[in-house]
């Protein structure tokens, strides 16, 4: 069972804080990291946090092209609405897939599919990006002389990759599924697995707020929100069944971040072998501790990220919660929330405590590493 802020991974979970005499003496050898997560989970905000350790080289949804408004499983392609399609092309097929991160992570980004460059330009997270807009603005994603452009421009990208200590993937575009299965093709490789309140991602994709004595869309919350729940359920369960045989993906529990960022950061950065240093805890205390309680639509806020994680609460309506609720109770289970009813009752009394239960055993295990 999932419960606490990570599951039980392996034993490389308990180890003590890394160094930077330690991160120096690996060989050579690069922190390999993924971010597998949902749509408006927290995971801009988490990339950016592990980006602020020494020398990290950031991909940024490198499959948006390919994927789009979808996501790739095992077996299949799916919407958010939860219908799949099994026939694959080319782009979309297991080698495909394996060869576009391990590309990535050799840093060989020449070899990449067009879709796949076509997002280092799309998107500004990009290492190095501004330094690729310098050497050409593309006119056609679709142009061969763009493309060829694009490639003699790529190395630039190779250049600071090579140079990095650590290459980070953030993708919503896979589920645990397929990345678990291409785990043991690429050595060295850490997932995390963020996961984040289903209410709280569906209030802030702006799909369930409504005003007082709106019409409600039984269906379409219905809908989206089994798809939802049923998404990250299969990927619990995936991982846990991995975690038993082999190593599976650190569960990164979003609102544990919110609550508590700089220990559980601590406990992050020490799985991934990050140094965890004072400009980290700089970094959070001005990310989390600001008087900001709305989500932004893009990137890392400056907010208090407890108020910010906890305001979809008092805006669902009875009946929406029960819905919703309905939808994802075996979710609820599996990773500790509470349904609405239960969390408004905590939240009026004591706010502070409401994710308590939750984060316990992450707690237990922080204390057991600084024990080693």
């Amino acid at each position: 069972m999932v419960c606490g802020i990570v599951t039980k991974v392996n034993n490389n979970t308990n180890m003590p804080f890394m160094t930077h005499q330690q991160l120096q003496n690996k060989d050579g050898v690069k922190n390999k990291i993924i971010i597998a997560s949902y749509m408006r989970s927290g995971s801009t905000f988490t990339s950016e946090l592990i980006q602020q350790g020494k020398n990290v080289f950031f991909v940024f949804e490198p499959f948006h092209g390919i994927y789009h408004q979808q996501y790739r499983r095992k077996d299949s392609v799916c919407t958010r609405d939860g219908g799949c399609r099994y026939t694959l092309d080319k782009l979309e097929s297991r080698n495909t897939t394996f060869e576009i991160f391990k590309n990535i992570f050799s840093c060989k980004m020449s070899l990449l599919p067009a879709d796949v460059l076509a997002s280092f330009w799309k998107f500004e997270s990009l290492t190095g990006r501004s330094r690729l807009n310098k050497c050409y603005k593309p006119k056609s994603s679709n142009n061969s002389r763009d493309l060829v452009k694009k490639r003699k421009c790529i190395r630039y990208l190779e250049d600071i990759c090579n140079r990095s200590n650590t290459i980070l993937i953030k993708t919503i575009r896979m589920s645990l599924d397929i990345l678990i299965d291409i785990l043991s093709g690429i050595p060295h490789l850490k997932i995390v697995h963020l996961v984040r309140d289903p209410r709280a991602i569906l209030n802030s994709r702006d799909v369930y707020f409504f005003e007082k004595n709106a019409p409600v869309d039984i269906t379409s919350i219905k809908t989206s929100a089994y798809a939802l729940c049923d998404r990250m359920y299969k990927d619990v369960i995936t991982n846990n069944d991995n975690n038993q045989t082999k190593q599976g993906a650190f569960v990164l529990k979003y609102e544990c971040l919110a609550t508590d960022p700089m220990t559980v950061t601590k406990m992050l950065y020490n799985y991934l072998n990050l140094v965890y240093t004072d400009s980290v805890t700089t970094w959070l205390q001005r990310h989390t501790q600001g008087n900001k309680t709305e989500e932004g639509i893009v990137g890392a806020q400056k907010g208090n990220s407890l108020s910010i994680s906890t305001k979809w609460i008092t805006r669902f309506s009875q009946n929406v919660s029960k819905l919703i609720d309905k939808e994802c109770k075996i979710l609820y289970k599996s990773l500790g929330f509470s349904d609405l009813q239960s969390m408004l009752q905590q939240f009026r009394k004591n706010k502070y405590k409401l994710y308590e239960d939750m984060c316990h055993e992450y707690r237990i295990q922080l204390n057991q590493i600084r024990l080693i």
